[in-house]
């Protein structure tokens, strides 16, 4: 008998038995025969098969803990560091400020001179033009 005779067949509320099950651990379909215990067998392989993926997974383990204490002392010597190189940033700011009140009052300076100097490079290209000739 199909399953769609099977089911037109079955009273009411009555559910017609199905042809195939999944199995949890392996997600395949496993065939289900008349003995509520027949795909038992299957069920334990796959459960056994993925023992064995999890402790091959779990020898993994101790490698990748070396590598992340590895790079966590990598990391905290890097804090350290860059703590320093902070210190010397903000002693720098420090400098920075200093310097410019050292450059404002040169800066008028060399302005004057500049003026001051304008007239005498004007004179001085002149000079060249004129004992080139």
């Amino acid at each position: 008998m199909t399953e769609k005779a099977a089911k037109k067949a079955a009273p009411r509320g009555a559910e017609a038995p199905e042809s195939a099950a999944v199995a949890p651990a392996t997600g395949t379909e496993i065939e289900r025969s008349g003995h509520p215990l027949a795909y038992v067998p299957r069920l334990l392989i796959g459960l056994l098969d993925d023992v064995r993926t999890i402790a091959t997974s779990v020898t993994v383990l101790p490698e990748v803990a070396r590598s992340l204490s590895v790079i966590e002392a990598r990391v905290s010597s890097m804090d350290d560091e860059v703590r320093k190189m902070r210190q010397g940033v903000d002693a720098l700011g420090g400098d920075v400020g200093g310097l410019r009140e050292t450059m404002e009052p040169l800066e008028s300076e060399l302005r004057e001179m500049h003026t001051a100097l304008h007239p005498l490079r004007r004179f001085s290209s002149r000079m060249r033009r004129g004992s080139g000739s």
